[in-house]
């Protein structure tokens, strides 16, 4: 499974996407490519003249998400089933 996040080439930091984003160490994860497909098109559509587009300086990241472990839930809180 693919996922993506958008994340600045200056800071290193990922966006958080939403209207008005902004930049911190937990961002914004895309699970579907439409949806980053549709909230890039909302800044290259709606953006103001007078503001700056926010992803001017980033890069959009691709992760590949696979299973490498599996434990039983219980086991692993050390709780007991009833």
């Amino acid at each position: 499974m693919k996922c993506w996040m958008i994340r600045d080439r200056i800071t290193n930091l990922y966006s958080t996407a939403g209207s008005s984003p902004y930049f911190k160490k937990r961002g914004k994860v895309f699970y579907r490519h439409s949806d980053l497909r549709t909230h890039l098109s909302y800044f290259n559509k709606y953006r103001y003249k007078d503001r700056k587009n926010p992803y001017e300086n980033c890069d959009i990241i691709e992760f590949d998400m696979k299973e490498v472990s599996s434990k039983d839930v219980f086991q692993e809180l050390g709780l007991m089933i009833l």
